[in-house]
């Protein structure tokens, strides 16, 4: 099937893959499902404006708190701006209907009270191989490790369908995720009225991942358009895998921030909201990670790769090299205190060198400004006065 529905499917899904949504999801879900916050709107705020402080900046800033007793402050503003805003009210009133509950499920963050993953059947090389790669595909699946992804090969269990099989009906429960080996499938979201959206899926591609990540009806159907080969996770599996990854990753990113001396004075939830806050910044071989004399304003941790710090005495001299620093170390931990220049220029050496990053405006953002904190610390805080002298 074709038509004006498969241009305005494929528009949506080249929209969320450019704009990101798709990543930005399964970030916020991840975090979510492992922090389970008692209030999630917040949490998601917060999230985003630590993480994308730029994008997120001037709706902070223009926003005005509605529990504040005071009023807002009172602007020229253009009249027919007021009516528009009223008809916005007045149509966002009435437009408001009841929604089906959508809701994902509780899943413990503790790796000892996980379930653990129940193996599938048999595979070939091949076989983990081809599906490896596909899960891969998936933004779903994209963070996760190497080991992580051999986990869910491991537990995935066979399917087929036949050419005109309907592999998932819209508005049932969805609890599975599929990986096409081989085949082609069309999504189809059938309207009362309009046109339905469609959208072809081709063999080595996933589809279904919303169905296991909240206990909702599935928004579209799945139909096999040629005899179609695949393997399929679970929610639980999946859901496991997701929650275990990012617990993985921000005890890892927790264990870096403890070993940095002038990060000695925070307390370990504050530890790992940092943890949460942290950026991955990827360089290749050659690449000047901190150039010496730039202002410092953003500190790094080498979670892998060896980098070069190296000085120059003056600008015509020549560099020399202090030494190199490879996984867990760090390099510009001055900056989350105060923009001076930077002593030294580091350069990555192997091709490819993964840091973890943090600006000195998000550190304030989170905790509040550093040299305060370094209060609770006098030897800490006398030693930064040092530096500053």
């Amino acid at each position: 099937m074709s038509g004006p529905g498969t241009d305005v499917a494929g528009e949506m899904q080249d929209y969320l893959m450019q704009k990101g949504v798709n990543t930005l999801f399964v970030e916020l879900v991840e975090h979510i499902l492992a922090e389970k916050p008692a209030n999630p709107i917040q949490f998601i705020v917060e999230y985003l404006s630590s993480h994308y402080p730029d994008m997120t900046r001037p709706l902070l800033v223009t926003g005005f708190d509605p529990d504040s007793d005071s009023e807002p402050e009172d602007h020229d503003v253009d009249e027919s701006k007021d009516d528009e805003r009223d008809e916005l009210r007045t149509f966002t009133h009435k437009s408001k209907q009841r929604r089906r509950a959508v809701s994902a499920p509780c899943l413990t963050s503790d790796p000892d009270r996980m379930a653990p993953v129940v193996r599938g059947p048999h595979k070939s090389d091949a076989d983990k191989h081809v599906l490896g790669e596909i899960l891969r595909t998936s933004p779903l699946f994209g963070a996760l490790t190497s080991a992580e992804v051999a986990l869910l090969v491991d537990a995935a269990r066979p399917d087929v369908a036949a050419t005109g099989d309907t592999i998932i009906a819209q508005g049932e429960e969805g609890d599975r995720v599929f990986a096409l080996v081989e085949g082609q499938v069309r999504v189809v979201q059938r309207r009362d009225k309009g046109v339905d959206r469609v959208v072809v899926v081709k063999a080595g591609n996933c589809f279904g991942e919303l169905g296991v990540m909240y206990e909702g009806p599935r928004p579209a159907a799945v139909e096999a358009l040629r005899d179609c080969k695949m393997w399929y996770l679970d929610r639980l599996t999946v859901k496991n895998a997701l929650v275990a990854h990012t617990v993985a990753i921000r005890a890892r990113s927790a264990a870096f921030l403890a070993a940095v001396p002038i990060l000695g004075v925070l307390t370990e939830t504050e530890r790992l909201h940092l943890a949460d806050a942290l950026k991955v910044q990827e360089f290749t071989a050659g690449d000047v990670v901190l150039r010496q004399n730039d202002p410092g304003e953003v500190f790094y941790i080498i979670e892998s790769g060896i980098v070069s710090v190296t000085q120059q005495a003056s600008p015509v001299s020549p560099p020399v090299e202090l030494c190199r620093l490879s996984t867990g170390e760090f390099v510009g931990e001055w900056a989350l205190l105060s923009n001076r220049p930077r002593q030294a220029s580091v350069i990555a050496v192997t091709e490819s060198v993964v840091t973890l990053t943090v600006s000195r405006e998000t550190f304030r953002r989170l905790l509040g400004p550093l040299p305060d904190l370094l209060k609770r610390d006098q030897r800490a805080y006398n030693a930064f006065m040092a530096q500053k002298i």
